[in-house]
């Protein structure tokens, strides 16, 4: 089946079509949306994928899912090879309804890979239709990942949140972090827990966590990961990490992928 010719998968003539692409380090995607929901994985690379309400990492061994109609951006920050499947929530039933991240199963990978060999103009009936409800029905399944960090929307809280994703080793304490939101302690706090479901001190820690994955993903040693984030070393970085993702930083890093390159953890 050739591939088709159409570049809008919002206007493919098939519920379900999938498409792989190539992006070169530091590729940034500007705002945009989709009418269609979007399964997006990559085999090589890293994804950060940010909405208002904020963001999702997504190493290899991970996919994303994004609702049809969310405004979204992304930035690739190594070289990446991502394949995505678009789906016509209409014409299914039982889909995720907010952006997440879940651990990508063989299974899925494999049905992504064959949608992306049938084109966009699969036969309506028979296998193949059958391969894409099988790819449905794996994406109902997943379980999403603790890998979301909330960003909130009132401009006191968005300044204090702005100044740590620059700077996420900075150890000032929530006190220390008025001067900078112009509120209150108590406010600040208030705001963390309402706009975030997460105090400053949780929020913080997340924040950490996401930029560890990103950065040993990209082959930094776990001791200067530690130190840059602002632990006291290896040893509390590790537990940390561990009580977050249920597992240590080199069994986790060594799962996200098959690819022999990725997964390697540096001390």
């Amino acid at each position: 089946m050739p591939v088709s010719r159409l570049t809008d998968p919002d206007r493919a003539p098939r519920p379900l079509v999938a498409k792989a692409e190539e992006y070169p380090s530091g590729s940034s995607i500007a705002r945009h949306s989709h009418e269609r929901a979007q399964l997006i994985f990559l085999s090589l690379g890293a994804l950060r994928l940010q909405t208002d309400d904020g963001v999702w990492v997504t190493p290899p061994g991970r996919a994303a899912w994004i609702p049809g109609s969310t405004v979204h951006w992304a930035n690739y920050t190594k070289r990446s090879s991502v394949s995505i499947a678009y789906v016509d929530t209409t014409a299914f039933d039982g889909l995720p309804r907010s952006c997440a991240v879940f651990a990508l199963t063989g299974l899925l990978r494999e049905l992504v890979m064959r949608a992306i060999d049938l084109g966009w103009h699969w036969p309506s009936d028979g296998r193949a239709e059958r391969a894409m409800r099988v790819l449905v029905d794996e994406v109902t399944s997943l379980v999403p990942l603790g890998l979301f960090l909330p960003h909130g929307h009132d401009p006191r809280l968005r300044r204090v949140i702005t100044a740590l994703t620059a700077e996420p080793g900075d150890d000032r304490n929530l006190e220390d972090w008025t001067a900078v939101a112009r509120t209150s302690p108590r406010t600040l706090a208030r705001l963390f827990q309402t706009e975030t479901g997460l105090s400053f001190g949780r929020w913080r820690e997340q924040l950490r966590l996401i930029c560890a994955i990103e950065r040993l993903a990209d082959g930094d040693s776990i001791t200067r990961v530690a130190h840059d984030l602002g632990y006291s070393g290896a040893g509390a970085f590790t537990t940390m990490f561990t009580r977050a993702m249920g597992q240590p930083p080199r069994t986790y890093l060594a799962s996200m992928s098959g690819n022999p390159s990725q997964g390697k953890i540096l001390l």
